[in-house]
């Protein structure tokens, strides 16, 4: 048996010739065995569905290559397939070549699929990895999945939580998706392995799955088998790539890349491959200059689809002047449409029952003179399937499946108990935004809004994955067949940012908990957060506009929080149905927060965050989790936000800055002014906030 190699300093692959499987793969620099039993090696899976079984796979495994290339420089690999045989023994009339090379960021496969079949190839795995073994002795695995803006955690072993109904699945499995993930990490928190999707132009579904083999040992807990001597097979978990390229009979798809690269440390030397991709094609969406200043926001919801209409528009103002007293920058205003939040989409007319179009004008001139700019509150992924205009026109500019139904969603729930048991909301279908006529009936909306003068528009739901609403499979929308919906929200974003340039008053787009991708769309987010969350965009971004919601009465460890991570604050009393002053503890402390940026704006604002990189702290001899380090722009000097969640307990922490050990000084929301220290033992006390910055 022959195997062709691909090395690099932290990359040693091994394939072999005759079957193209993976069955060897290890970083040199630790010598971790990723792959270390050869037999699991694997090449590809293919979907080929046949009309009495949608099931049909085509196993790498059982494929023998018409082709093996490798490239003179050895950087390069190329396998084909030709004439592959199902699992019925059906042979296929197509050719899959895989490409496997040593770039700059890892080792990346891509790939084509030429289908001269009678049958569709729904879907193709590669890479796979047949094995995915714990770095260390201790048998632990975990995985990193960026969603969103965050990066997540989930333990695969000794414990695998299973992600799929037990019924549709021979495995237990765990998953993610793009483009809201754009990548995983798999290990520990010495070394891992970067698996990431490297498409900027979001051309298709990719799917990172994880299945357990042969299964849980008990199923209580989910626990991992050690051995299996039952089945005979070795405890794994196995990873494939799926990608989803509907390649239709006479159709030719490429692949986009994925590319894995081993790595040492922990999760910030995991993404180094990301950071170096993203930077050949990132630019920041634009956004007026008062986005990137230190300020604060109030969300407010004036009226639901279950009719509250809380606030008319003429009585915004009692809001602006409590945010004008608190020094709160901006209202987002939620629910100022017809039906009120999240009814009768996508229309942005104004309710009547609010008040007139001339009223909400005045009152976003009334806000502005009194120093409040005003964000509306804008959705445009769906249509609500109970208007005139959904059954008179919009239908036909929704997302279709496979099978020509219309995909939708059942509602949200506003307020009442029949929508708190999930029934009688308004249903809404996925709009195909691939649809000209659809971008077209969303640009008009979103130019009426302009009327208003406001200073910008939050798209809400801009984030959602869409579940069913993924694909549009429509034959009349003008598209290929499928076509991935999350694409064609750049091509409405490309419109709507091409309108918004072309007004006299800068205008902000904001999305809602944007993924990367979108940060080149949309010039700031808006989202929520909880504890335990790791700030991968902050980290990927140190500059770009995050802004998050507050909603405690005495909120102080979300303030900390926006602190320690640079979070503009949303301020959201009644869970943003509100006024300022029915939180007092909350907005005060939060100026506090503000007012400190503002001081120490060139350590806490316009430095350079490095999450925990620069600094260590612990606190009785142990790693303390929650700080950030800053790094000022000029003279890379630091400053450390540390943060005591302890509701009742200070906490004596242990401060070391990297290539300092001089003077410390101190600053607090609460003490602004400066204390020197020459001591790294540093009090914090429960529930609060504490900068050490070196002195000088």
């Amino acid at each position: 048996m022959k195997t062709a190699k691909l090395t690099a300093a932290n990359i040693s692959a091994g394939f072999d010739s005759a079957s193209g499987a993976l069955r060897e793969f290890l970083n040199p620099l630790t010598g971790w065995n990723i792959i270390n039993d050869p037999a699991l090696g694997m090449s590809f899976e293919m979907v080929a569905p046949l009309p009495h079984r949608l099931n049909h796979r085509v196993f790498g495994k059982d494929q023998k290559l018409t082709r093996f290339e490798k490239d003179p420089s050895g950087k390069r690999l190329t396998f084909t397939w030709e004439n592959p045989v199902g699992q019925t023994g059906l042979t296929l009339d197509m050719t899959f070549t895989g490409v496997v090379a040593l770039t700059e960021f890892g080792l990346e496969f891509s790939g084509k699929i030429i289908n001269r079949s009678a049958q569709r190839v729904e879907a193709i795995a590669w890479p796979c990895l047949g094995q995915i073994t714990p770095p260390s002795a201790n048998g632990e695995l975990w995985r990193w999945t960026a969603f969103l803006t965050e990066l997540g955690l989930q333990q695969l072993m000794p414990l695998f939580r299973n992600d799929q109904g037990y019924w549709g699945a021979d495995y237990p499995l765990q998953k993610a998706h793009s483009p809201h993930s754009s990548f995983v990490l798999l290990g520990d928190k010495q070394q891992g392995l970067y698996v990431g999707h490297h498409d900027a132009a979001n051309r298709e579904l990719v799917q990172f799955l994880f299945e357990l083999k042969p299964g849980h040992r008990e199923s209580l807990t989910g626990a991992a088998p050690h051995s299996d001597l039952q089945t005979g097979q070795t405890p794994r978990v196995q990873m494939s790539i799926n990608h989803f390229p509907f390649c239709a009979p006479g159709e030719s798809k490429l692949l986009t890349p994925i590319v894995l690269r081993p790595y040492s440390g922990d999760w910030h030397d995991g993404i180094e491959s990301y950071k170096r991709w993203r930077a050949t094609w990132h630019k920041s969406a634009p956004a007026p200059d008062w986005c990137n200043e230190v300020h604060s926001w109030q969300q407010v919801q004036i009226n639901s689809i279950a009719g509250e209409q809380r606030c008319r528009y003429e009585r915004l103002i009692e809001h602006g002047r409590q945010c004008a007293n608190h020094g709160v920058a901006a209202i987002q205003l939620t629910g100022w449409t017809s039906g009120g939040q999240d009814g009768r989409m996508p229309s942005h007319d104004i309710d009547p029952r609010l008040g007139t179009r001339q009223d909400l004008k005045k009152a976003v001139a009334d806000l502005r003179a009194l120093g409040i700019r005003t964000i509306l509150y804008e959705k445009f992924v769906y249509a609500d399937v109970s208007t005139d205009w959904y059954k008179r026109e919009l239908y036909k500019y929704m997302a279709q499946d496979i099978h020509g139904n219309p995909e939708g969603h059942s509602g949200w729930a506003y307020f009442l108990p029949s929508h708190f048991a999930n029934f009688n909301m308004r249903r809404l279908n996925w709009a195909c935004m691939h649809h000209a006529q659809w971008r077209k009936i969303c640009c008009e909306e979103y130019e009426k809004s302009l009327e208003f003068d406001a200073d910008g528009v939050i798209l809400d739901e801009s984030c959602h994955p869409r579940e069913d609403g993924r694909y549009c499979f429509a034959s009349d929308h003008g598209h290929p067949v499928p076509a991935f919906n999350p694409q064609g929200d750049s091509r409405l974003m490309e419109e709507l940012n091409a309108i918004a340039a072309r007004q006299k008053r800068p205008q902000v787009i904001l999305g809602e908990s944007v993924h990367d991708l979108q940060t080149t769309e949309y010039g700031m987010t808006y989202g929520r957060f909880n504890a335990g969350y790791i700030p991968l965009l902050r980290y990927l971004d140190p500059f770009y506009p995050i802004m998050m919601a507050v909603t405690g009465y005495d909120d102080r460890e979300k303030l900390n929080a926006c602190l320690m991570f640079r979070f503009v604050i949303s301020y959201e009393p009644l869970n943003f149905k509100g006024y300022l002053d029915e939180f007092p503890l909350t907005i005060e402390y939060g100026k506090k927060i503000d007012a400190l940026r503002r001081r120490y704006r060139a350590q806490l604002w316009d430095a350079v965050f490095h999450d925990t990189r620069g600094a260590q702290v612990t606190v009785d001899g142990k790693p303390h989790p929650d700080y950030a380090v800053f790094w000022e722009v000029k003279s890379s000097r630091k400053a450390v936000v540390l943060v005591n969640h302890r509701s009742a307990d200070s906490v004596m922490a242990k401060v070391e800055i990297e290539g300092y050990a001089g003077t410390l000084q101190i600053i607090t929301p609460e003490n602004p002014e400066p204390a020197k220290t020459t001591s790294n033992q540093i009090a914090v006390p429960p529930r609060s906030a504490v900068v050490v910055m070196q002195a000088g």
